[in-house]
């Protein structure tokens, strides 16, 4: 009876070590995992630069008016928890040197056919990101296309430094018009590079969206040209994209 006894003892009292043995890896894994896709994707986009916990603060503030004024993007992102901290770095301005702001607006001056834009901002100002909300017709933006599109306008504004050489070549006559509009459009097609890695090693694993389809897909600019100059080539009507884009910003360049 005794021996009886301390059988049942010792397999109640296995089995509570079980049941906290499985308590702590159901809390600590979704945290290994998160941490683990933290740090893949900064080996696909390293860090460059510190920041501060200020910084970060500022990132978050910014990507949450970032979900209050684009409420469709915000199931998609708060499931991809690696994915909203990387977004915030970007905001706080790790890899740029210098905080970026989310702006809310409808309007894109620049082009009519744009869903998003970045600015690099004058001296004294930062950085900023705009992604539509509607269409030109009044359609609502569907939620992973307005991710993937602030996703794209942070990538665009890693190229800063080289767009502003870029216009300061222009400004020195070292670029002609055409060669300026090229340089542009190279770095754009970098930046779409960027974002079709993004989706394909981040945004869609470990499963894509249940109705991921080839339309959602070209959100994220697939399916991509191979090279620059099959992109390019894409872009024959001279009064159009990116040659009457950048052509007017060359323009403005040369008349200020």
């Amino acid at each position: 009876m005794t021996q009886s006894k301390s059988i049942r003892f010792m397999a109640v009292k296995l089995l509570k070590i079980v049941c906290i043995v499985s308590t702590l890896l159901m809390l600590c894994l979704p945290w290994h995992s998160s941490r683990s896709a933290d740090s893949a994707i900064v080996e696909m986009c390293p860090y460059s630069l510190s920041i501060t916990e200020a910084d970060i603060a500022h990132g978050r503030e910014q990507v949450e008016k970032f979900l209050k004024d684009r409420p469709r993007a915000a199931p998609l992102l708060r499931r991809r928890q690696a994915v909203y901290n990387w977004i915030v770095r970007q905001f706080a301005g790790e890899y740029v040197g210098s905080r970026i702001f989310w702006r809310d607006s409808n309007f894109l001056s620049s082009d009519e056919n744009f869903l998003s834009s970045y600015t690099l901002g004058a001296p004294g100002q930062p950085p900023t990101v705009t992604v539509l909300k509607t269409t030109n017709d009044g359609r609502l933006l569907d939620g992973e296309l307005i991710c993937a599109r602030v996703i794209f306008e942070l990538f665009n504004v890693r190229n800063g430094k080289a767009f502003n050489q870029a216009k300061l070549a222009a400004k020195t006559r070292k670029l002609t018009k055409s060669d300026f509009v090229l340089e542009i459009a190279r770095l754009e097609y970098e930046a779409e590079q960027h974002t079709v890695h993004f989706y394909d090693s981040y945004w869609a694993r470990p499963k894509p969206e249940p109705k991921a389809s080839t339309f959602r897909q070209s959100y994220w600019y697939k399916p991509l040209p191979p090279n620059f100059e099959v992109w390019i080539s894409q872009f024959s009507n001279k009064a159009a994209y990116p040659w009457s884009t950048y052509g007017i910003k060359y323009d403005l360049l040369m008349n200020r």
